[in-house]
């Protein structure tokens, strides 16, 4: 299985973020460490936020973002 930084680049948040908007719309789930952390560096990187951070009933917390070429990304960490 291919990782999400080799997917995106060297850094998931700038990969993320970076690009020109394109007429595509792909969605994809990521299992991350930190939730938190990349909604705040995703933030400051300019990525528009479908939902902020939020523990759900199901045990993990998520967020969602569209990256600056379009494409919906929901991130998630299981919740101790």
């Amino acid at each position: 299985m291919t990782s999400p930084a080799r997917i995106l680049g060297s850094d998931p948040v700038l990969a993320v973020v970076h690009g020109r908007r394109g007429d595509h719309n792909y969605v994809a789930y990521l299992s991350v460490t930190d939730v938190d952390a990349f909604h705040r560096r995703a933030v400051a990187e300019g990525a528009e936020i479908l939902k902020a951070p939020v523990t759900e009933s199901w045990g993990r917390r998520e967020r969602a973002l569209r990256s600056a070429d379009g494409h919906r990304f929901t991130l998630g960490e299981p919740v101790a």
